[in-house]
């Protein structure tokens, strides 16, 4: 497959208001290779940067190795929609994903062949909707989830994907407009 591969300080303005642009993962594999220093940053390319000016990156299939990275202004900053995740390989470290107009994090897919993602190091910040969407497993470790517009987490809707559960380890969660942690019918664990 074909890989696409983003290296350290690249800033990213592949995206403006006009193209309601986004960078679709359909196989291969996305690899973000950014510093603590040097994040590699997806932003809208308007002269004026507001909320909700391109759509993010889509993950529909594929391998991801995705780590020190900023997504901003876009409407859903990072949407996973893959319903059959049982041979992709995700690393997703120290991510920020900001001011989006809808969900930062969106987790789409329900069902068995689901398999639950892991954030490690991620900041989730002011995002116009929830911070994190999760219908299918979600661990969240050493994660920020603070002043988003709703939930800080949502996960109601794990009942439908057998197995799956949501998992917080030293993670702060606070500041959010409704729940910090929303999981009706979702097993869920925090460890501080």
């Amino acid at each position: 497959g074909t890989q696409v591969v983003f290296d350290a300080g690249r800033d990213t303005e592949l995206f403006n208001n006009s193209s309601r642009s986004r960078l679709i993962l359909a196989g291969g594999f996305l690899n973000v290779n950014g510093t603590t220093n040097a994040p590699v940053l997806f932003t809208s390319s308007a002269p004026t940067k507001d909320i909700g000016q391109h759509d993010g990156i889509l993950v529909q299939n594929g391998d991801l190795n995705v780590h020190d990275f900023v997504i901003e202004y876009a409407t859903y900053g990072m949407h996973f929609a893959d319903a059959d995740t049982r041979f992709n390989s995700y690393v997703l470290a120290r991510g920020v994903v900001q001011r989006c107009s809808g969900r930062g994090i969106f987790l789409e897919p329900t069902g068995k062949n689901v398999l639950p993602i892991t954030l490690t190091g991620f900041r989730v910040l002011n995002n116009g909707e929830h911070g994190i969407y999760a219908n299918s497993g979600l661990e969240l470790v050493d994660c920020q989830v603070v002043g988003n517009t709703s939930d800080g987490v949502y996960g109601g809707s794990l009942k439908d994907t057998p197995g799956s559960s949501l998992t917080l380890t030293r993670c702060v969660v606070s500041g959010n407009g409704q729940d910090g942690i929303n999981a009706t019918y979702t097993p869920v664990s925090v460890d501080s």
